[in-house]
């Protein structure tokens, strides 16, 4: 399951994970609870985070290799990391 940033753009009360988002706040979904989100008759309640351009920070890459089920050993360094997520996929 691949996640990636979502901002709200307008206040709601977040359902699922019972949290009042506000304007600017950002936080992991997946495809399909980022179109559960924004299909309410409410409009558009969240966007899309562009993803930075360049390499992935030590956080995304642990990130990302958790939501893949690797575990990824203490002190490992970004290439380290980068290729169990490659060896998982």
């Amino acid at each position: 399951m691949t996640t990636f940033t979502i901002e709200a753009v307008r206040k709601f009360e977040d359902l699922v994970e019972h949290v009042d988002r506000k304007p600017g706040d950002r936080w992991e979904v997946d495809d399909k609870r980022f179109k559960a989100i924004n299909s309410t008759v409410y409009g558009e309640l969240a966007r899309k985070v562009a993803k930075p351009k360049g390499r992935p920070t030590k956080a995304e890459l642990v990130s990302e290799a958790e939501a893949l089920g690797v575990d990824v050993p203490e002190g490992s360094t970004n290439p380290e990391i980068w290729k169990l997520i490659e060896e998982a996929r």
